[in-house]
């Protein structure tokens, strides 16, 4: 899911099961990761470059791909 931020960025969501990736897109280009997933601590990321974010986001993929 693609949504757009009241601060003036871009909230993608992507929700498998119980467990969620989530990237904001904050309007000066900012990143900032959250992914919840249960039975594990919430990690909160800010990464460097998109590369580090999409990256994450295949792995997450990975993990929940059975699911």
């Amino acid at each position: 899911m693609l949504n757009p931020s009241l601060e003036g960025g871009v909230l993608f969501e992507r929700q498998i099961g119980a467990a969620r990736w989530s990237l904001e897109i904050e309007g000066d280009g900012e990143l900032l990761l959250v992914i919840v997933d249960p039975g594990h601590p919430t990690a909160i990321d800010e990464p460097t470059d998109i590369a580090q974010t999409a990256e994450s986001f295949r792995g997450f993929l990975a993990a929940h791909a059975s699911t």
